[in-house]
């Protein structure tokens, strides 16, 4: 009888893990999700700002070229 009740614990443990494991998976969609859109608002203040400010642009161009930071262009 104990082992049965073991595996039935088992079994339930394996159960939550599982529904955890999902709970984890959606948690960190949702923290991917919301960075790409902080990011992708960052770059739009970013361009607006280039467009709008010749000494931003030179400054942001240079810390570019500085830290070698690889920019990806969004239509």
């Amino acid at each position: 009888m104990a082992k049965l009740t073991a595996a039935e614990k088992l079994l339930k443990n394996e159960e939550q893990l599982k529904r955890l494991s999902e709970q984890r998976k959606q948690i960190l969609n949702e923290i991917k999700e919301q960075n790409e859109q902080k990011f992708k608002d960052i770059g739009i203040k970013i361009t607006d700002a280039v467009k709008t400010n010749e000494q931003f642009k030179l400054d942001f161009l240079n810390l570019v070229a500085e830290h070698k930071i690889a920019i990806e262009f969004l239509d």
